[in-house]
């Protein structure tokens, strides 16, 4: 069978256990896609694939069992659905993030179009290694941020303002860092021991907590 190598050469080309095949690999920052996408993208599937999607670990999406001589007409197919082909090899990959402060009630940070400007710039650029970024908008991580290459955290700094706590103590309890006690019927953080991740603020039952500032913090592999 005669394979064109320049589509080959494309890091979301996947050449499977069964060469007469490959995998499709998409560019999808942040996993966002629309219910127009999906539903496009399960036709070409049907068309040029086995009629099946993967989800994959960095929220992309891959489209299995290929026959080499559609890779032109699916490559063309998927740029028009807004879902083009990914990267895979030496290259940075598929940008991750969380849902940050547009769903998620715990995140200190937007993450979304945050990852959309840094797929723009930085995606598929060739490099010595696989470069893996993710974006949290918190200090919880639920996409893992520090297992890869490059983890952007978004935290906040807690404001306290004199004379406005309660002294209920909800701060305390939900602080996982064990950074707040009561003193005098008030809330006292020690700075050494808080992360900046904002469940203190997010938790005040009067809302009296504040952020004085929500900013990211940027954690690399060393090499």
């Amino acid at each position: 069978m005669k394979q064109d190598h320049t589509l080959y050469s494309r890091g979301g080309i996947i050449t499977e256990r069964n060469a007469d095949y490959a995998t499709i690999r998409l560019r999808v920052p942040a996993g966002v896609l629309s219910a127009a996408q999906v539903k496009q993208l399960a036709r070409i599937s049907e068309k040029y694939g086995d009629g099946s999607l993967h989800l994959t670990m960095r929220q992309t999406v891959e489209i299995p069992h290929v026959n080499p001589e559609n890779l032109k007409k699916i490559v063309k197919a998927l740029d028009k659905n807004g879902t083009p082909i990914g990267a895979e090899y030496n290259e940075v990959v598929n940008i991750m993030a969380c849902p940050g402060t547009e769903r998620c009630k715990y995140a200190n940070c937007e993450t979304i179009d945050l990852a959309r400007k840094v797929d723009e710039r930085v995606f598929g650029k060739e490099l010595p290694i696989r470069l893996r970024i993710a974006i949290s908008g918190c200090t919880y991580m639920c996409n893992s941020p520090l297992l890869n290459d490059i983890g952007i955290i978004g935290r906040i700094r807690p404001l306290r303002t004199p004379g406005l706590c309660t002294g209920c103590g909800t701060c305390v309890e939900y602080c996982k860092q064990c950074a707040i006690v009561l003193k005098n019927g008030i809330s006292v953080l020690d700075e050494s021991k808080c992360v900046q991740c904002g469940v203190c603020v997010h938790s005040c039952p009067y809302h009296l907590l504040k952020s004085e500032y929500a900013h990211y913090t940027r954690k690399s592999v060393k090499p």
